[in-house]
């Protein structure tokens, strides 16, 4: 994470004090956000340090996206450490629907999306696993089941005052993270006007063609208010509200999880590439997501800086997440046992071909909710002390039914000239009759998950204030205890008697088109399936059941001691960290074959973890910045905890995924030199950092094809690479006002950013054989943002652009041998442009327009030896909205 350096209380008195005059509001805003997250995960102050110890910030007063770039500008130049921020102009301004949307504009940062809404975040190509997210330098709980990632669709954009992205380490960062750790740090009502009420409301619609659902609404509305009071408005109170809604449609098709091949005499060919050569899709797999989505969030941050030595805050927050997903799904599905006449290179006919219609109900509530709070005290001069706690719990509540409709045994043709495969019924009237589609079955699953985490953490300072000089120190404690349970239950009933004829409710144009996609109406099918619910005796999938249902009990233990030296020009900090985990997991095996009975497991391992960081001022306003640590990556709890495996048979093939508790963390040796310049007296800024990492025990999905009970199943199970994983990056970034450049310029605003590695991953395949790939999962190789603002007068605008390179999708991996590689699934790259404009009525009021997408950017996945087959692909809208803000 960012400086590990302290400030004196007294300076936060007087931040506090001037905090109520337009001129200083920054600096109150930089010591009081920066000296609390800093302590505990050592936050980057908002004020910049120039090489004879100034504060270069004090003199700066600007407003919209310029506070924005300056006060980035100011953290990164003012850390020990790479530290990347966006700031609360940013945050706000944009028409960001979560965290994730502002942490896209950060140099080296991207986001995997979910239905056009990012997901996870990815720092230096390196996905979410690989890093850690704070709030207020904290470690939190996840609504991810399973997973150490945090779902930032569930946080809104307007309860943080900053994102600090901190991509090299000390002693006082925390030690399981290899990419990077993004802080949210939440406002304080000595950053906000006091007595001021802001209020924001947007209205717009998501702009889906005609055919696959057309326009639906979306909108957001916010509200922050914030009071001082108490003897010398000792006491600063901020409250925020905020509501966001979104209605999608998402049509989407697939071909199948592997490709068939056939010989001359239309037989099946099971050697990948051989037979004739001409690979056919195994399937045409139409889905229709109608996705409703809506999340209300409340936080409140109480801050206490009175004259005396000791100050704190205590803070709040509670999200909840509502999503309602209708998913329609076509499949014709080709038959083992099919045959194929007439082929060519693209085209041909099948003879066995199962086609089914099905519906899904998809319902997940998740919540967040927590508390946080720190006390800080000055013992002497130039020694501080502090203690900070935090408490979180994150549940999930996500039950799902399926309706499925099958009808066998038709013959179609098909046509995979296009980007993606056309199937047509060769008897059109009997594929499109709904009574001679039967009941397959009614399904009924439900997960529950519940995880809370407690982070207790204790440090002591001596002499690291920002203007200090010479020798200073650090040592602190930290416990991080997570408890984690999901269960889960499953019901089918076989064969019910009706069919779907009997619960249609239409048609919507399939993905291309070619032929209609039939809708299910979802009330038709709650009161047929009651009318006949009691006929038909469920069954009950204990192996489900017992392989999906567990506990995690994880434990860290972490103490750090820490030097720095301070000189005019230059820096140096370093030190020794130690984290000992214990992590334990209940759950359920079958024993024997024939009973399941309860089973635990425990792991312990420690690791100690040196680092060294520094800067030396190569000018008046540039630095060189160093850095040198050990880091790690634990596993995710679903991948370590006892448990049975997770049998999926509507895959093609089977698949059988299995946990490993012998799972190591992967461990990384990180090399980083850069060079900053600081331009345009701080309103400017260009950047440049290098970056090398070797991780051992990397962790990958070992893959064999099984035969089990006479069914051909894909077996996979996380395991630790034997080899060094190796990557080596660069990235850059740049800030420049371009009105100095040419009078009619003056406004304008250009800011980029990039970020590109090399990989060498090796493998271990199922067959015993050893592959080295170039990717590592779910990470892109490459990732550019670009952003071009103008300012004057009432007149705002920013367009952005953010790029993501192809990405190994490695949730379908095929490891058994190298001929089977074309299975794995490549994500394309995406391209996403993001236009905002705004106008200023008043002092008071503000008008908006926002566009997210503009360019209609969907996402596709391509496999095939050469990634030459478009595996499957999906269409995103625009969205735009109008809106105002007003301040009171």
């Amino acid at each position: 994470m960012s400086s590990p350096r302290f400030h004196r209380w007294p300076s936060e008195r007087r931040a506090r004090g001037a905090s109520r005059h337009p001129g200083l509001s920054a600096i109150g805003c930089a010591v009081l956000a920066a000296c609390g997250p800093a302590i505990a995960q050592s936050q980057a102050p908002s004020a910049s340090t120039s090489g004879d110890g100034t504060q270069a910030l004090e003199t700066v007063q600007v407003s919209g996206f310029r506070t924005q770039n300056t006060r980035s500008i100011a953290t990164k130049s003012s850390a020990v450490q790479t530290v990347d921020t966006v700031a609360a102009d940013e945050v706000g301004r944009l028409p960001d629907f979560n965290v994730g949307d502002a942490l896209k504009r950060v140099t080296g940062v991207s986001t995997l999306e979910y239905q056009g809404e990012p997901r996870y975040v990815i720092v230096r190509g390196l996905n979410g696993n690989y890093n850690t997210t704070l709030i207020d330098g904290f470690a939190f709980a996840t609504t991810d089941i399973g997973s150490r990632q945090i779902l930032m669709e569930v946080l809104p954009s307007n309860f943080v005052q900053r994102i600090d992205v901190t991509k090299t380490f000390l002693p006082s960062s925390d030690g399981g993270s290899i990419g990077g750790t993004a802080n949210l740090v939440t406002a304080s009502g000595f950053d906000h006007p006091d007595g001021a009420l802001a209020l924001q409301a947007k209205g717009g619609a998501s702009l889906m063609d005609a055919a696959f659902g057309g326009a639906e609404p979306a909108g957001e509305a916010s509200a922050k208010w914030g009071r001082r009071f108490g003897p010398g408005n000792q006491f600063a109170f901020l409250g925020a509200a905020s509501y966001w809604t979104r209605h999608i449609h998402v049509p989407q098709i697939e071909s199948g999880g592997s490709l068939n091949w056939y010989n001359a005499d239309g037989t099946r060919n099971t050697t990948p590439y051989g037979g004739t050569g001409f690979a056919v899709p195994t399937e045409r797999r139409w889905y229709n997501y109608d996705n409703d989505r809506d999340r209300g969030g409340l936080t409140a941050r109480l801050d206490w800086q009175p004259e005396g030595a000791v100050s704190g805050h205590l803070a709040g927050y509670y999200f909840k997440q509502r999503e309602r997903s209708d998913r329609a799904t076509q499949n014709a599905q080709v038959a083992a046992t099919a045959t194929v006449s007439g082929q060519t290179p693209t085209s041909g006919t099948l003879s066995n071909v199962s086609q089914y219609v099905e519906m899904g109900r998809l319902r997940w509530d998740r919540a967040l909710y927590g508390v946080n709070g720190e006390l800080k005290a000055e013992l002497a001069p130039q020694w501080q002390a502090d203690v900070r706690g935090s408490v979180s719990r994150a549940t999930v509540d996500n039950p799902q039914s399926w309706d499925h409709f099958t009808q066998n045994g038709l013959a179609y043709r098909y046509d995979w000239s296009a980007p993606t495969p056309v199937f047509t019924p060769v008897n059109a009237a009997n594929a499109g009759n709904p009574a001679r589609y039967g009941n397959g079955y009614h399904q009924e699953e439900n997960t529950d998950y519940a995880q809370r985490v407690t982070d207790l953490q204790a440090n002591l300072r001596h002499n690291m204030d920002d203007d200090s000089r010479g020798l200073g120190a650090a040592t602190g404690a930290r416990l991080v205890r997570t408890r984690m349970d999901t269960a889960f239950s499953r019901q089918t009933w076989n064969a019910v008697p009706y069919t779907l004829a009997d619960v249609l409710g239409g048609t919507t144009c399939g993905f291309n088109c070619s032929s209609p996609l039939f809708l299910i109406d979802s009330g038709k099918a709650s009161d047929a399936w009651n009318a006949s619910r009691a006929s038909v005796t469920p069954v009950t999938d204990v192996a489900a059941q017992n392989n999906a249902t567990y506990t995690v009990d994880e434990d860290i233990q972490a103490a750090y001691a820490q030097l720095q030296w301070h000189a005019d020009n230059w820096l140096v900090a370093g030190g020794l960290r130690y984290e000992h985990t214990r992590f334990g997991s209940t759950g359920w095996q079958l024993s024997n074959g024939t009973a399941w009975t309860p089973v635990g497991a425990e792991r312990k391992y420690g690791d100690w973890l040196p680092s060294l960081a520094g800067f030396y001022a190569t000018g008046p306003s540039s630095k060189l910045r160093f850095g040198v640590s050990r880091t790690i990556g634990r596993p995710r709890p679903d991948q370590m905890a006892l448990k049975g495996g997770t049998l999926n048979t509507a895959a093609t093939p089977d698949t059988l995924t299995q946990s490993n508790p012998d799972l190591k963390p992967r461990r990384s040796d990180n090399v980083d030199l850069g060079h900053d310049w600081v331009i345009d007296g701080g309103r400017g800024l260009l950047s440049v950092a290098l970056f090398h990492k070797r991780i051992s025990d990397e962790i990958f999905r070992y893959g064999a094809m099984q035969t089990l009970d006479g069914v051909d199943t894909l077996v996979t199970q996380p395991r630790n690479a034997s080899g060094l994983v190796r990557l080596t990056g660069i990235e850059i970034g740049a800030i420049k006002e371009l009105g100095s450049l040419h009078p009619t310029l003056k406004g304008f605003t250009v800011s980029f950013n990039a970020m590109s590695m090399k990989v060498r991953y090796p493998v271990t395949l199922g067959d015993g054989t050893s592959t080295t790939l170039s990717i590592l999962p779910q990470q892109p190789k490459s990732l550019w943002n670009a952003a071009l603002t103008y300012e004057e007068g009432a007149w705002h605008a920013k367009a952005a652009w953010n790029h993501t390179g192809k990405l190994w999708d490695d949730r379908f991996p095929n490891y058994d041998s190298l001929p089977q590689f074309y299975r794995n699934r490549f994500q394309q790259p995406t391209d996403k442009l993001d236009v905002q404009l705004a106008y200023d009525v008043s002092r008071r009021l503000s008008l908006t327009l926002d566009a997210l997408n503009i360019t209609g950017q969907g996402f596709q996945y391509n496999d095939g030896r050469s990634q030459e087959f478009v595996q499957s692909t999906w269409k995103v809208a625009p969205i735009v909205m109008v809106g105002l803000n007003v301040k009171l």
